[in-house]
């Protein structure tokens, strides 16, 4: 008998087409998966096991079987978003338990595709803090149980590390997909604005808000968001819907915007200015392979200061107060090199050339100078093969420096930050140390935009029955709607990062800025304390909600606790396809386990 459960959605979906396996068999297996592990995990609020598997017998029966991108496929969404039959509770008692009378439309297009909801999953209250707790459940890390799977798509990241789906459904509006992605050790992608439909809460928090994938493979989190897209091949057909950018690095006429318009058509809600200026030409930086300054090996000194050149962050080499263990096992080459801050030999570069020659020590992947190895023929998530340009090289900016102003970053997020560079590097692209240019507001900015939309979601609520961190939350963003709704703060932080985006295709930064809190009842704690830890150890996803624009979470290596680490790839809009490959090719070169082991 073949075990389904731990399988891709991939592996799946076309295991079904070819009557390899039924629905039924498949939704059953992960159903009783569930009802093993998740009394430990904390992923769902409820799970619809009756009908899952009736509808798991629909799926079967269909005549377009063959043809469905995610036939039989079991997945997990977020209790934020409507399920025929089933309440929206958004991880609170202040909600109505009302069923819903019709499918979100993202949860349709999902079971258009041949996909089996088998629950709902845990969130936090109204979705708003970084920790998934509350009066329906604690989702916790399946890596590491005494943790947080983060939040506020904890539910859903959970079932997805801990095998209980394939691939699950959540949105980010501050981060709430790469967070849990990030502790969680899965990849997802929040797609830049109007990609796929919102409609989350009372207003996408001003537009802030995304739905998007989360998958143990890229190829997954592909074939999924094509779907959410509005392609009903799961990506066929060829790219994601709407996207006119084959080639990146060469493109004068709208960069990574998807045409002519320079992405005009991409922007937020009264963004008027949403041209990327100038494109690629006169770009004085497009050749950084004979960088003298040695790339990421640290400056001049080959990385022997232990740093990256220009890095303000407070003491990155020490990590966080008290963390006794900054060494990440394996190292770069094979796991023989372990501790690279007194390499003299050049660090990431494998050699006395400080990084020129863009190769890792030991390194005896085939030559990928020439482009992404292999990228001229793939093989699309849905299983069928198609030509595809490569990107060839492209102009990845590496900054460890936190948006947040004051937020330092640990040593384990920071290696791992310097060794996907040190992978990208050698793949051919073109990696250079740069900071965007953050402004000192952005932490206001950040607070505004999310304690106002907490308050337009929780205005209709009964308020005494909110947790007390919930109603100071939305109190204190009653003042900042009216200005939050005109969008110029986020236009003016477009702005002031276009330029940026003119000069590098693709941003690499850590995906957090150290593990996550422990687990625990965070929804009786005081608001400040809860806004102290979410500030502290996520500092990096606000902005791309703020601007719009599409962001990844990549796994890549692993904290000394053994759970996974995680770096952000983030890109100007309409460059989804392009992150995706990029993390596909960070994959290759460095794969990762992608479920947890069964908790004790």
């Amino acid at each position: 008998m073949t075990d389904w459960a731990g399988r891709t959605a991939t592996e799946i979906a076309a295991a079904v087409r070819e009557k390899r396996a039924t629905p039924r068999e498949v939704v059953a297996e992960h159903l009783a998966l569930i009802e093993r592990l998740d009394g430990r995990v904390g992923a769902f609020r409820t799970v619809r096991a009756e009908a899952a598997l009736a509808e798991a017998d629909e799926v079967g029966a269909r005549g377009d079987l063959a043809e469905l991108p995610l036939a039989g496929v079991p997945v997990a969404v977020k209790d934020n978003l409507a399920v025929r039959g089933e309440s929206v509770r958004c991880g609170s008692d202040a909600t109505p338990d009302t069923p819903a009378d019709a499918d979100h439309v993202t949860v349709a297009r999902l079971r258009a595709a041949g996909a089996v909801v088998v629950g709902l999953t845990n969130v936090p209250e109204l979705c708003v803090f970084g920790t998934t707790e509350g009066v329906h459940g604690t989702a916790r890390n399946p890596w590491d149980p005494a943790r947080t799977a983060g939040g506020s798509s904890g539910g859903s990241a959970a079932a997805v590390a801990a095998g209980l789906v394939p691939i699950a459904l959540g949105n980010d509006g501050m981060g709430s997909l790469r967070i849990p992605a990030a502790n969680c050790g899965v990849v997802t992608v929040k797609p830049g604005h109007g990609v796929v439909p919102a409609g989350i809460g009372e207003g996408d928090w001003f537009g802030m808000s995304e739905n998007g994938p989360l998958a143990t493979t890229v190829a997954d989190a592909r074939l999924m968001l094509a779907v959410l897209a509005g392609d009903p091949t799961g990506g066929r057909a060829g790219g994601l819907p709407g996207d006119r950018t084959a080639n990146l690095t060469d493109d004068r006429t709208g960069v990574l915007s998807g045409g002519p318009t320079g992405g005009r058509t991409g922007g937020l809600p009264g963004d008027r200015t949403t041209e990327l200026p100038g494109g690629l030409a006169g770009d004085r930086t497009t050749d950084h392979t004979g960088d003298r300054a040695g790339v990421l090996s640290g400056g001049p000194t080959g990385g022997r200061t232990g740093g990256l050149p220009g890095d303000r962050t407070a003491d990155l080499a020490g990590g966080l107060a008290g963390d006794r263990t900054t060494e990440l096992p394996g190292g770069l080459a094979g796991g023989r090199t372990t501790d690279h801050t007194g390499d003299r030999t050049g660090v990431l570069s494998g050699g006395p050339t400080g990084g020129r020659t863009g190769g890792l020590p030991g390194d005896r992947t085939a030559d990928l100078a020439g482009g992404l190895a292999g990228g001229r023929t793939a093989v699309l998530a849905a299983g069928v093969p198609r030509r595809r340009r490569s990107l060839g090289a492209l102009r990845v900016a590496v900054s460890l420096r936190s948006p947040l102003a004051g937020v330092p970053v640990s040593r384990p997020y920071a290696n791992a930050v310097r060794e996907a560079a040190g992978v990208l590097m050698k793949a051919g692209h073109q990696v250079r140390r740069a900071d965007p240019p953050y402004p000192a507001s952005l932490s206001l900015t950040a607070l505004t935009h999310w304690t106002a939309g907490t308050h337009v979601d929780a205005r209709d609520l009964d308020r005494r029955r909110l947790a007390r961190r919930t109603r100071v939350h939305a109190a204190l963003g009653r003042p900042f709607v009216r200005t939050v709704a005109a969008g110029t703060g986020r236009e003016r932080l477009r702005r002031r990062l276009e330029p940026f985006f003119t000069e590098y295709d693709v941003l690499l930064t850590p995906a957090l800025a150290r593990r996550s809190p422990e687990a625990g009842p965070w929804h009786e704690r005081g608001w400040l304390r809860n806004v102290a830890a979410n500030s502290a150890y996520s500092p990096f996803t606000p902005p791309w909600n703020l601007t719009g624009w599409p962001a990844m979470a990549v796994p890549f290596g692993t904290l000394p606790s053994g759970a996974p680490s995680a770096v952000q790839l983030v890109g100007r809009p309409g460059s989804e396809a392009a992150l995706l490959e990029l993390a596909e090719r960070i994959e290759a070169l460095r794969p990762w386990r992608r479920t947890a082991p069964p908790p004790a």
